[in-house]
């Protein structure tokens, strides 16, 4: 028989699962894990990032792709009539000049690192007590 602490962590993980994977289905909301220095300080390495499908504007971050596989989380510096511009807080140069449609998701929320691993580890815990 399942217990109703196993059923619980079954679905949180099930959840993020869905979640994390949300951008490749289309979903309206998706996380993202960051990786790399281009938008330190704002987003480090490890931070989660909440991402909707919304209108955004310049100072906004968000996340663009211009490959099914191969997307970028950086902040919006202009917007022209067909064109949209980005760069990283942490980057010298502005980003090559995309399309409207290569920008999926607007940041709305970021979860830092150190809660995440505390999230992560405490499954953990619960499990072995």
């Amino acid at each position: 028989m399942v217990s109703k602490k196993q059923w619980f962590l079954t679905a949180i993980v099930v959840i993020l699962i869905v979640l994390f994977t949300g951008r490749f289905m289309g979903l309206p909301i998706a996380l993202a894990l960051v990786t790399g220095t281009s938008m330190y300080p704002t987003l480090r390495t490890g931070d989660v990032v909440i991402l909707m499908k919304s209108s955004y504007n310049v100072g906004d971050i968000v996340l663009w792709c211009s490959t099914r596989t191969y997307c970028v989380i950086h902040r919006v510096k202009d917007i022209t009539e067909n064109t949209v511009y980005t760069k990283g807080d942490n980057n010298p140069f502005t980003d090559p000049p995309i399309s409207f449609n290569e920008v999926m998701y607007k940041v709305v929320f970021t979860i830092p690192r150190e809660i995440v691993l505390i999230a992560l580890l405490t499954p953990c815990l619960l499990y072995t007590s």
